[in-house]
């Protein structure tokens, strides 16, 4: 998974990309997270994509979603959802993991992506988080 993709396996995804992060950045004001994860599960199935194509296109939300700050807030949320549709839609068990820590008196938080165990979008090490989610 953290191989990088072909620039043609990007180019080749790229719209389904721009579709997905737009849809998550309109629902999510609206829908907890437990829903839009369900959402984002919804759409995937039935839709099969080749899964190097799937890793172009987590890698590339990724990408955009680190560039896009104000647009994404929480990016590693975004970026978790983004690659779970992705993934999700390769055949592969995306699971979602949020948690929490405290650093100079304020609760922060952070969302991460595993398969299989490997963490595979969010922050690669999430140690001092202590995790409060777990979204199959």
């Amino acid at each position: 998974m953290r191989l990088r993709p072909p620039l043609s396996h990007v180019a080749a995804v790229a719209p389904a990309v721009l579709t997905v992060l737009v849809r998550l950045r309109w629902r999510h004001p609206r829908m907890d997270v437990q829903e839009l994860v369900a959402v984002v599960r919804r759409e995937a199935t039935g839709k099969r994509m080749r899964p190097d194509h799937a890793q172009a296109a987590a890698r590339l939300a990724g990408a955009i979603i680190r560039r896009l700050p104000r647009v994404f807030p929480q990016h590693c949320l975004y970026w978790s959802m983004a690659a779970c549709h992705f993934l999700t839609r390769a055949g592969l068990s995306p699971v979602i993991h949020i948690g929490v820590r405290m650093q100079d008196g304020e609760l922060l938080s952070h969302a991460w992506l595993t398969v299989d165990g490997e963490i595979v979008a969010g922050q690669l090490d999430p140690g001092d988080y202590t995790e409060m989610l777990t979204l199959p």
